[in-house]
């Protein structure tokens, strides 16, 4: 209900496409909910439902009578699609979508339908922001609270536009923040040391001395299985002041364990 209620334009023929968990399992339902008011679907299978939600909703699917059919590129209903609801993969993917999981992906990104992905763009990692083939989308329809990884890397890329759905969750503990550009300026004001900026992409550290930058060189360090909000805090520790990361999606600053985020323009709400 909270990606039904998020998008204003439903009309015309929506197609969801449904992978096997449990972010099939929001398609699934997302399609009774469009049923239920008189708005045309179809949902566009990847493989069978494997877990308890993606059963239960796609037997209520069918039910309803929705159309239920295997993606493939030719699809009369694909092609139709005024609207195409991105429901592959959901937070805990990780690595690079391939065979008809990329198919898939790659066909969402050259239709000229307008993209919603539900939960998170299918392909983007949510804790690193790292994407290899990932679906690009109009509008990104978060559920329950933020991911890191939309924040980071390549999600500015990937997201048109970003808003988030409350659903009742409750966080047992806020690892991050976010604060907008007048906030964020205070705070960064208010630091005493002034922090060391770093980009992200790489974590260039320009401004580090040369003395500095040879530490940061050890074997152990490692930027390749670390998240940049792991790597800022390893060089937080390291060098003994905040770092404020230059990133690709969005700005952040580390003081401790705790990133503050720089609210992107693109983050409605």
């Amino acid at each position: 209900m909270g990606v039904f209620e998020a998008v204003d334009d439903w009309s015309g023929h929506t197609s969801i496409v449904v992978g096997s968990g449990n972010n099939g399992g929001d398609g699934y339902a997302l399609a009774t909910i469009l049923y239920s008011r008189g708005f045309k679907c179809s949902i566009h299978t990847l493989a069978k439902p494997k877990t308890p939600s993606a059963i239960h909703f796609s037997k209520a699917a069918a039910g309803c009578g929705i159309p239920i059919v295997p993606f493939y590129e030719d699809d009369k209903l694909l092609e139709g699609a005024n609207t195409i609801v991105d429901c592959i993969f959901g937070i805990g993917f990780h690595g690079d979508a391939r065979g008809a999981y990329a198919d898939a992906i790659e066909y969402i990104n050259f239709s000229d339908a307008f993209v919603v992905s539900v939960d998170i763009n299918s392909g983007l990692n949510g804790d690193t922001g790292e994407a290899i083939t990932a679906v690009k989308s109009d509008l990104t329809v978060s559920v329950g609270y933020l991911k890191t990884g939309m924040l980071l890397q390549r999600a500015s890329a990937l997201i048109g536009e970003l808003v988030n759905v409350d659903i009742g969750i409750e966080l047992l503990e806020r690892e991050h923040r976010m604060l907008d550009a007048k906030e964020f300026d205070a705070m960064l004001k208010r630091l005493d040391p002034q922090p060391i900026e770093v980009r992200e992409s790489k974590l260039v550290l320009e401004e580090i001395d040369p003395a500095q930058r040879e530490t940061l060189d050890i074997p152990n360090f490692g930027t390749e299985h670390c998240s940049a909000i792991e790597v800022a805090n390893n060089l937080t520790e390291m060098l003994g002041g905040p770092v404020l990361v230059k990133g690709r999606s969005c700005d952040f600053l580390v003081d401790g364990k705790r990133a503050t985020f720089l609210k992107p323009k693109w983050f409605k709400g």
